[in-house]
Parts: C-alpha cells; sequence; structure tokens
C-alpha cells in the first residue's frame, strides 16, 4: 500500500497471511461492519491461491479469508470439462504452464455490489465459473454461474442496475448477466481473442468497452448487442490488458503489457439517448428469456 511517499506505508511480503499466488486484483471496497453496524472501507485481494482475502491494516497487516474458492461440481459444458480437468493449467495470460491441480480453485477478479448491498460480491475463477458471494458466510456460495468455458478475467456489477454484471473471459465472449437468472441473458463477441478486460460507462448505463490482444472496441446495447459502435487495432500490434472510461471527459484510457497507457478519445459515438430509454433497453434485454444452447 502506498501514499505519496517514495516506500510503502504497508507491504505483506514478511508476513506468513500473505497470498501463495499470484493477486491478481487489489481494491478498496465498502464493507458493512455489524459490529459497529457502520460502512466503512476494507482492501480486498484475489489470488490464483483460491483465496479472496480482507487485508486489517490496525495491527500490521494480516489477511483474513473472505471466502476459499472451492473446485465446484456444478456441471459444465462438454468441451469445458475437457479443457478444465487436465494435470496441467494453462495461464493463457503468461502463456505458461503451471503444473497445478489443486482442490483449491484460482480466483482471478471480484467485484462488489455496492449499489445496494455491499456485502455481496462476485468472484470470477480460472474455471470459468463467477461465484456470487456474502462477506457475512465465508463456507458457501450463495450461487454459482456456469460463466464460460476458460477462466473469467473480470467481472462487473453495473453501476446503473443493482441487478445487472458483466463478464469476460479467454473463451472470446463477454456476457450480461441478471443477478436471479443462471443463464446469461446475452453474449457479445467479434473476434477470436481473449477479451482481457472489461469496464462500464460511468455515464451511459448501456455503454461498455472491452480490449484483448491488439484490439479495443465499444459496445453500446442501445443500438446493437451484435456488433460494437466502435473498434480499434493500432498498427503496432500491442496487447492490451486494462480499460477504463474517463470520468470527465469523453476518452477511454487502456493499458498495455509493455507497461504503457494509451487515451483513446471516443469521437465516434452517436449521441447518447435520454437517460431512461437507455435504461428501459437494458431492463428489456436483462428480463429476455435466456437463448436455447
Amino acid at each position: 500500500v502506498h501514499d505519496d511517499r517514495a516506500e510503502p506505508i504497508f507491504t505483506c511480503s514478511n508476513y506468513a497471511s500473505k497470498h501463495a499466488g499470484p493477486v491478481w486484483q487489489v481494491a478498496f471496497v465498502p464493507y458493512f461492519n455489524k459490529d459497529s453496524k457502520e460502512t466503512e472501507e476494507i482492501l480486498v485481494s484475489v489470488s490464483s491461491d483460491g483465496r479472496v482475502g480482507k487485508w486489517a491494516v490496525l495491527k500490521g497487516f494480516e489477511r483474513s479469508d473472505l471466502m476459499t474458492l472451492k473446485r465446484t461440481s456444478k456441471k459444465m459444458p462438454k468441451s469445458a470439462h475437457q479443457t478444465l480437468h487436465t494435470t496441467i493449467a494453462l495461464d493463457t495470460r503468461r502463456g505458461e504452464k503451471s503444473g497445478l491441480l489443486q482442490r483449491h480453485a484460482g480466483g482471478f477478479c471480484f467485484s462488489f455490489e455496492v449499489t445496494a448491498d455491499p456485502n455481496i460480491y462476485l468472484v470470477g475463477t480460472e474455471e470459468g465459473y463467477v461465484h456470487k458471494c456474502s462477506c457475512s458466510y465465508n463456507e458457501q456460495y450463495l450461487e454459482t454461474y456456469v460463466a464460460h468455458t476458460a477462466p473469467v478475467y473480470r467481472v462487473l456489477w453495473s453501476p446503473f442496475h443493482k441487478k445487472a454484471f458483466l463478464t469476460c473471459s479467454a473463451d472470446w465472449t463477454v456476457r450480461l448477466w441478471h443477478v436471479d437468472n443462471c443463464e446469461p441473458v446475452e453474449t457479445f463477441y467479434s473476434s477470436m481473442k481473449s477479451v482481457l478486460d472489461i469496464a462500464w460507462s460511468p455515464d451511459n448505463p448501456t455503454v461498455f468497452a472491452t480490449v484483448s490482444h491488439g484490439r479495443v472496441e465499444v459496445w453500446d446495447m442501445f443500438y446493437s448487442t451484435l456488433d460494437p459502435v466502435i473498434k480499434h487495432e493500432p498498427a503496432h500490434a500491442v496487447d492490451f490488458t486494462y480499460v477504463t472510461f474517463a470520468r470527465n471527459s469523453e476518452a477511454i484510457v487502456v493499458g498495455d503489457c509493455e507497461g504503457q497507457v494509451h487515451v483513446y478519445q471516443l469521437c465516434q459515438m452517436k449521441t447518447a439517448p435520454e437517460h431512461q430509454q437507455q435504461m428501459d433497453v437494458l431492463n428489456k434485454i436483462l428480463l429476455k428469456k435466456p437463448r436455447e444452447k
């Protein structure tokens, strides 16, 4: 943990409670303290060691488990079952063989539901599942979604709709979910590349961005669920790994595997409809019946 000083103010490197594998996501999130009855901010991490951790900074820098991600026996498509239950696990982000087969499922990402209940969160795993969890229960999942046929790289609650979330995966797809439905309500794909990150627009409920190997896309569900409204592939091919929307301008910020940050102005976007019109379209998509397999 850093502030404006050169040296970190907290580090877990010398503590026994540190993660035993790569840490894929760290974030400060709101957390409802049952003892004080107040909402506070906590630091949460997720790792390939199969643990979602909550970090305490009052007495040293120690982790306690919010959830231990157990491998699930929930039925998956046959192709995914053959891919994920092998003795050699392939980390598609690094392109390295880990030789890892254990009873814990590696976690890649998480997202807290901050609009209604900050104790509820989602976790995406290397198995392709998304688990709905509660900070109040660390022994079992509230729900499991058979989300993808490859690792889930990002899961994100909608900032506008408490029942909607997006996922992206190495299986080339982005999927939109209604939290009460175990089947995706919509699947988005436009290339045969792993989708490494997604971001909701902070202003428009139907807009989100994605990045993959050498490709940036912006989707607007108000106009189409079949094709992105913007596609960009730079002349110098680079692996994009992160995307977010700028807060105070019509732009997206993209990071790549070489440590560079790119800023793209959204100059080709159509005029945004009224907010309620966008919410009506999002609700219509969320309430439609999932497609038959």
